[in-house]
């Protein structure tokens, strides 16, 4: 990896592991093979980072549902130059409703000064598996890239 960050290879470590555990646990994690597909797709495009390797973006989240209505969700996009980390949910107020929040946890194209940084990515990451409920299938995978062609001296 090239021309990469301290910040972003640290993410890079976290998404790979994030993502191989993601497919090594498919069948716990109740992720279908198409899903899994999509999985091998976003652990290239982490992996070629900065390269481009695929066309469009991958979204990851996982979503937890509380008995008070209220929701927390966790959401990894990677895209063709690019990945965000989300942190986010709705809180529910009977008789008043839904309040919805988004947290920007992390995007690859913006410098960070490092402080606190670290410890921002542990929160992302301990969320994204607090939100997993092996009962339901709540990981939820939307792919929307197509993988650019390599050439043969592309190796992995």
């Amino acid at each position: 990896m090239s021309n990469i960050t301290d910040e972003q290879f640290a993410v890079i470590d976290v998404l790979l592991r994030l993502i191989d555990d993601l497919m090594a646990h498919h069948t716990q994690y109740k992720i279908s093979s198409k899903n899994l597909i999509s999985l091998a797709k976003a652990y290239h495009a982490v992996k070629k980072y900065p390269k481009e390797v695929i066309i469009g973006y991958i979204d990851i989240s996982t979503s937890l549902r509380w008995e008070d209505g209220s929701l927390d969700y966790t959401s990894l996009l990677i895209g063709e130059s690019w990945f965000e980390l989300m942190k986010g949910g709705s809180i529910y107020t009977p008789g008043v409703g839904s309040d919805s929040f988004t947290s920007f946890m992390y995007s690859s194209e913006v410098k960070y000064d490092g402080i606190g940084f670290l410890e921002q990515l542990d929160v992302w990451e301990e969320s994204f598996y607090a939100n997993i409920d092996e009962e339901k299938a709540s990981i939820k995978i939307e792919d929307l890239a197509e993988l650019i062609e390599s050439d043969s001296s592309d190796k992995e």
